[in-house]
């Protein structure tokens, strides 16, 4: 059986969204009917292509074996463990943009 969307158009019922034609704050979706997505549902995309990200340059890190890469493998590795935190940080978004930064330029290494 292949479930489409259609095939499934009636069986759920979207939650009551009020007077405003909103939803209420605060609430737990990350897709929304119609496919409208959100802001959760982007940084989680986001979230998924950093791993992934990381997933391959550690591999392509390794395989080469050179002192270059040696020196980006660590790189990477200690820019990843600045997240292994239990509390929020001070500076979250510094912390993030520079991971992202530092994830961005040894991805541009990797494409030479």
């Amino acid at each position: 059986m292949t479930v489409t969307r259609d095939s499934m158009a009636g069986e759920f019922e979207a939650p009551d969204v009020g007077m405003s034609g909103t939803w209420p704050a605060g609430d737990t979706y990350i897709v929304y009917p119609d496919a409208r997505g959100s802001i959760r549902f982007e940084r989680l995309v986001e979230g998924i292509q950093d791993a992934e990200k990381i997933r391959i340059l550690r591999e392509a890190f390794e395989k080469a074996g050179t002192d270059e890469a040696k020196q980006k493998l660590e790189l990477l590795n200690q820019t990843v463990a600045q997240f292994n935190i239990l509390t929020k940080p001070d500076n979250t978004e510094v912390l993030i943009n520079h991971g992202k930064k530092i994830l961005n330029e040894l991805s541009r290494w990797r494409d030479k």
